[in-house]
């Protein structure tokens, strides 16, 4: 659980990230470019960077440094004020779609939150791992290749969320949503709202280390969600992204 001043600290880094990738929908149709064809987590990354350093109010440039793929780490922010060596926060990106597949792109939202990995789970952030979670609906033409596509995007997102705050046993917890972003390319269906919104999640319980397989209750729920909604242990729901 975030303290108020690491959320603070979260929920600002977003927010510049949100803006920046609004004024390049904006200026050159870059979103809308991007999510209508294959992943872009790594462009995400990149973008992150330049928006974290143009916006020195957010994140002073004399205390912090960004940098890509630093301990295997999509964004690796440094402390310069204690230590050039000190990791002050980590930031992985991850897009999950409408479409089949989206049970294994959230059970991969994980991996970065309690990283089994040896490299990723040395790294000790003073602020608790971040995962921003790109979510994509989109629609294609007639005739356009996507696998098992969900048409019901409501229902659609309140599976992710329940699976996000639910998942692996741990749970993550949402601190923040950027705005929801409308897709416009000549491959989308334009009577499909296809849309791009992040949403920050935080783990739970940010000191454990997990050892061992996926929690069978997830694997469970994304098979069949009708099976169950219910985790093992207590649902964290922030009070930001409550459905009724």
């Amino acid at each position: 659980m975030l303290k108020p001043d690491e959320r603070e600290f979260v929920q600002g880094i977003c927010a510049a990230l949100d803006q920046h990738l609004h004024r390049q929908e904006q200026e050159r149709d870059a979103l809308s470019i991007l999510a209508s064809g294959a992943a872009f987590e790594a462009w995400l990354a990149f973008e992150a960077r330049l928006a974290l350093e143009s916006s020195p109010g957010v994140l002073p440039v004399d205390r912090f440094s960004v940098e890509n793929e630093r301990g295997k780490s999509d964004v690796y922010i440094s402390d310069w004020k204690t230590g050039s060596d000190t990791c002050h926060a980590l930031i992985e990106f991850k897009l999950v779609y409408n479409n089949k597949n989206w049970g294994t792109q959230v059970q991969s939202v994980f991996n970065d939150l309690y990283p089994t990995r040896t490299e990723k789970r040395l790294l000790s952030p003073t602020v608790p791992r971040v995962a921003l979670v790109g979510l994509i609906g989109k629609l294609y033409l007639e005739g356009g290749r996507y696998p098992g596509p969900r048409h019901d995007i409501k229902e659609w997102e309140r599976e992710v969320f329940t699976a996000l705050e639910g998942g692996r046993g741990h749970g993550a917890e949402l601190v923040w949503s950027g705005r929801r972003m409308a897709l416009q390319h000549e491959w989308l269906d334009p009577n499909f709202a296809s849309f791009f919104q992040l949403h920050a999640f935080t783990p739970v319980f940010p000191s454990l280390r997990f050892e061992g397989e996926w929690s069978a209750w997830p694997s469970r729920l994304l098979r069949n969600p009708s099976e169950g909604s219910t985790p093992p242990h207590r649902r964290v729901m922030s009070s930001a992204h409550r459905r009724t």
